[in-house]
Parts: structure tokens; C-alpha cells; sequence
């Protein structure tokens, strides 16, 4: 047991706490999960259990520090094609006064080339007070109008759902995967089992019939879809997938 005023200094702290011999290895304070009932009591942890408690609050503290464009950045990687824009505020002068401008945050977002939205938060835009997000686009808002705010990023990610580029997964033995891999190939013989259509995707991971999945794969976008009518040597319920690298 240790002083109230021990605890509170090692709380603001946030250090960590050697109490030395025996099989007590190490406490941690100064996080809000590990505050005691007892204020002369410090919680005890060992060594894996401290780690996977630090762990935890790094990605809490993570989380709460992001602003809503932050949020929908980490959203965008690797699903849509975007632009950042980030600049300080900086002074400017008006009819012989000046004036600050405040910082500008900018994303734009683009789907198949074409510019898709864009989502601001700065001095002006709607909701920028509370951090929340103004967007500008007729394919996302749903106010009627080109332009919306007040939104979060969560809100924003909803709607952006629709857009996604649908993904099918395949499996592909190794000499087939071999022939992709190598570019001698650009083309996929399926069963017209799934609702292909141009513009999705395919990601083929590599299967061995003795062993299952082997960790490597590829992704695709399919340019072309030839469904086979039983003409031309293809048959019905058959398709040949055009493919290019994404």
C-alpha cells in the first residue's frame, strides 16, 4: 500500500512502478484504466499483461486524437484515389486592415478519373467549430443541394460505401498464377458463378490442392467480360475475364 499523494504523483506521471523482489514485476499508472477503487491501492500487472493494457490506450489515444479528416483519410487508403491539401493560417491585409486566414484542410476524391467530392474543414466552411466536415459534390450530399457540412467522417464513409469497387476473390493454381505473374497472360476462364461486372476487381491468391493457400496473390481490375452462349467455342455459363494490373 502506498500514500494517496504517492499514487497521484505517479498517476500524473505516467510512470512505471518497480516494486521490486517477488513475482509483482511491474505496475502501471498514470492511464484512466488502471485508477483503483481504492485510492491507496495500485493495480499490479505482469509483463505481458502491462504491455497489451499500453497497447490498448495507444490506439484509444490514437483514436481520439484524429480529427474527422484524419478519420476519413485513413478510410480513403487504398480504396479511392485522393489528393491532401494541408496549409497554416497566415495573415493577410484588406482594405488597410489585417485579417487571419485560418488554417485550410483540404481532401479531394476522385473514382474512375473523374473528381468524386471533396471534403474541407476550415474557417468558413460549415461546422468547422466542432471539427465537423463540409463536403461539396452532388454524387455524395443528400440535402438536395451541391454542398453539405455539419458531417463526420463516419457519416462521409457511409455514403462513400456505394462507390467501392467490389472485390472478388479467386483461387488460382501456381502454373496459372505463374503465367499472370509473368505478363505472358492477362486473362481469367471462370464460371459465370458471380456478378462480374467491368470495373471490379479480382484478387487471385495462389492455391495448391495439397496444401491450400500459399500467401501470394495479385489484384486485378477486370477491362473486358466475354459470356459464353455455347458459340464460338465458349460455353454457356462461362466467361472469359479481360484483366489489367490495378
Amino acid at each position: 500500500l502506498l500514500g494517496k499523494d504517492v499514487i497521484n504523483e505517479i498517476k500524473n506521471n505516467c510512470m512505471i512502478w518497480q516494486p521490486g523482489r517477488g513475482n509483482m514485476k511491474a505496475a502501471l499508472c498514470g492511464m484512466r484504466i488502471f485508477e483503483s477503487k481504492d485510492p491507496g491501492v495500485i493495480q499490479v500487472l505482469n509483463e505481458s499483461d502491462t504491455e497489451k493494457m499500453i497497447n490498448n490506450q495507444r490506439r484509444k489515444n490514437l483514436k481520439r486524437d484524429l480529427t474527422e479528416l484524419d478519420k476519413l483519410e485513413m478510410y480513403l487508403e487504398g480504396r479511392f484515389r485522393y489528393e491532401r491539401t494541408d496549409r497554416e493560417g497566415r495573415v493577410t491585409a484588406y482594405m488597410g486592415k489585417e485579417f487571419i486566414i485560418s488554417d485550410f484542410h483540404k481532401i479531394l476524391v476522385y473514382k474512375d478519373g473523374n473528381e468524386l467530392f471533396d471534403a474541407i474543414c476550415h474557417y468558413g466552411s460549415y461546422g468547422a467549430e466542432q471539427g465537423l466536415l463540409e463536403i461539396m459534390g452532388e454524387a455524395l450530399t443528400e440535402n438536395g443541394d451541391v454542398v453539405e457540412g455539419n458531417l463526420t467522417a463516419d457519416e462521409i464513409i457511409r455514403r462513400l460505401k456505394k462507390f467501392e469497387d467490389k472485390v472478388h476473390e479467386l483461387k488460382i493454381l501456381p502454373k496459372f498464377y505463374e503465367d499472370i505473374f509473368s505478363r505472358d497472360k492477362s486473362f481469367e476462364l471462370r464460371k459465370k458463378d458471380r456478378d462480374y461486372k467491368v470495373g471490379d476487381k479480382v484478387c487471385l491468391r495462389e492455391w495448391k490442392p495439397e496444401t491450400g493457400y500459399t500467401g501470394r496473390k495479385m489484384t486485378f481490375r477486370i477491362r473486358y467480360i466475354y459470356e459464353g452462349t455455347g458459340e464460338y467455342g465458349l460455353e454457356e455459363g462461362y466467361c472469359i475475364l479481360g484483366i489489367k494490373g490495378v
